[in-house]
């Protein structure tokens, strides 16, 4: 995943006033913590990135059946889904003098 970005910019660090320097991690990182972000990405990608409503009765059968595996396949390809929709939302959005 990491080679996909280089050559794109996503190597330079952003300013930003009240951040300092960010690197395109940390970009990335700040959007997983913004809780309408990643509600309008699971809803554009029909995904349930970091949601996890179940019951803790639900959560221990799929553990015990294997089915958590299932949801960290899902979770791990959303995951890649939510970078690349970071790195179109935001990153290239940014204007140039965030790049000095």
């Amino acid at each position: 995943m990491k080679e996909a970005f280089l050559g794109t910019g996503c190597e330079k660090p952003v300013h930003t006033k009240k951040n300092g320097n960010m690197s395109f991690l940390d970009v990335v990182k700040t959007c997983a913590t913004k809780k309408e972000f990643v509600k309008g990405f699971n809803r554009l990608n029909r995904s349930h990135l970091f949601e996890d409503n179940r019951p803790p009765i639900v959560r221990m059968v799929d553990e015990a059946t294997g089915f958590d595996k299932v949801r960290d396949q899902e979770n791990s390809k959303a995951m890649q889904e939510f970078i690349l929709f970071v790195y179109d939302a935001v990153w290239l959005r940014l204007p140039e003098d965030c790049f000095e």
